[in-house]
């Protein structure tokens, strides 16, 4: 990323939901299984594309893929998506993160009834366990999915069945990091809080120890899931997002905008540079209209998409 220009003032555009995360895989099959019997999921819109006009991604050529968008059990109206992507024009370009210092989308967050028996449906696709322990309690049970992505799991009493609960970005300034979603109509969940981790990949012999700063982002008008911004301090964040929009693991999230293109003018007006034209996407084979999209990046350079799907779609 090019220097960084100020920030832009709270509330330049207005999220209203948080939508989707893509998840380039391997095997549409093998990840759409593991999702959907570990976690309860449902496939609620499937689409092909072949030859599609590569320019509407922001990618060059011709694209060919097979999209799922699978949802938890509280449904397409509630519920984030988790859209699984197998590409295949161009190939899947295989690139994972090796540790959580390192910046970009590291990880996604379930609330499950019970951590013993989600290992246990974890362990019956072979995945290895890892913890994420703050003040000397495993809190977090993590695992590692067939495509790199690290999963989190809390135990939350309350809820039946798995359900969504955050997106983990890891950034390198935490205080730019939440001023840019605040300018995207998020708001601060309780406090910046420090803590002291012992991140232990899955498959590791020694957990990672260090100090970070958190901040968890919620939607006004959707706290059901959020984005846990995460600065490690020691060790430092470092590194840069994946670049590329067919790289292996988590790529881009989207969020909903009322209208897509006076979101993408407040932005640019406001003096955030990068901000993409907008265009009109079409989802063959699934009840959606056609789509305005725009893709943005933020300070750390994470593809984000803005998506006009106005509030009265999910009422």
């Amino acid at each position: 990323m090019p220097t960084l220009p100020e920030i832009p003032p709270v509330r330049t555009a207005q999220v209203t939901r948080f939508l989707h995360m893509n998840l380039n895989c391997a095997s549409l099959e093998r990840s759409r299984e593991l999702y959907t019997t570990a976690f309860a999921m449902r496939e609620v819109m499937f689409t092909e594309s072949k030859d599609a006009d590569g320019s509407l991604m922001d990618m060059p050529g011709l694209l060919d893929s097979r999209v799922s968008f699978l949802y938890d059990r509280r449904g397409a109206r509630r519920s984030p998506s988790l859209e699984l992507v197998q590409w295949l024009k161009p190939d899947l370009t295989v690139t994972r993160y090796e540790r959580p210092e390192e910046i970009g989308m590291q990880s996604v967050a379930w609330s499950v009834p019970s951590l013993v028996a989600a290992r246990e449906a974890l362990a019956s696709f072979g995945l290895a366990a890892g913890a994420l322990v703050e003040a000397g309690a495993d809190d977090v049970l993590l695992f590692t999915d067939p495509d790199g992505v690290t999963i989190e799991l809390l135990a939350d009493a309350p809820v039946a069945q798995p359900q969504l609960r955050h997106v983990r970005l890891t950034v390198a300034d935490l205080g730019r990091s939440t001023r840019f979603y605040e300018a995207l109509g998020f708001v601060l969940e309780g406090e910046v809080a420090a803590r002291t981790w012992g991140w232990l990949v899955p498959g590791s012999a020694a957990p990672i120890e260090g100090s970070v700063m958190t901040a968890r982002m919620v939607m006004p008008t959707d706290p059901s899931f959020a984005i846990e911004l995460t600065q490690w301090l020691s060790p430092a964040s470092r590194g840069v997002p994946k670049a590329g929009a067919a790289d292996q693991g988590l790529f881009r999230m989207a969020l909903a905008v009322e209208d897509t293109r006076a979101a993408g003018n407040a932005l640019r007006a406001a003096g955030w540079p990068h901000v993409g034209e907008p265009k009109c996407h079409q989802l063959a084979g699934t009840p959606l209209p056609d789509l305005w999209i725009t893709f943005l990046r933020d300070p750390d350079g994470v593809t984000v998409e803005l998506v006009e799907r106005p509030v009265a779609a999910y009422s």
